[in-house]
């Protein structure tokens, strides 16, 4: 059993890891540039509490409505996915791993339209509901 959720532990990082990277190229982008840090990096130690900061920042960007709600939701969705993985490696429950993964599924949607934007912003379309 531990050997699966070390797995499922491990599979849910990397994917943090990949999401904080396409993350910090959008927000590198925007008109007041958002860095996060770069290098060798921790997700925990660096990359969380950039973030936490960041969520902060985008709302004074000026930026189209649309973009601030793409940006803050795919930052939130990260940031709650690792909380549910950081609960996950220490009680092994697997809804939590469950909820990570949505997270992050509901997440790249967001930053897929935030990539979109970022790319670009001239002739970016926002999606309608």
């Amino acid at each position: 059993m531990a050997d699966e959720t070390d797995a499922t532990y491990e599979a849910l990082m990397a994917r943090l890891g990949q999401f904080a990277q396409a993350l910090a190229f959008s927000l590198t982008e925007m008109p007041l540039s958002i860095t996060l840090p770069d290098g060798i990096v921790y997700l925990v130690r660096d990359i969380r509490p950039a973030l936490i900061r960041a969520y902060d920042l985008i709302k004074e960007e000026p930026i189209p409505d649309s973009v601030k709600v793409s940006a803050t939701s795919a930052v939130l969705y990260w940031l709650s996915a690792m909380d549910m993985t950081m609960i996950y490696s220490t009680t092994g429950e697997h809804f939590r791993a469950d909820a990570a993964t949505l997270h992050l599924l509901a997440g790249e949607i967001h930053l897929y339209q935030l990539i979109e934007w970022a790319i670009d912003p001239e002739s970016y379309n926002p999606p309608t509901s």
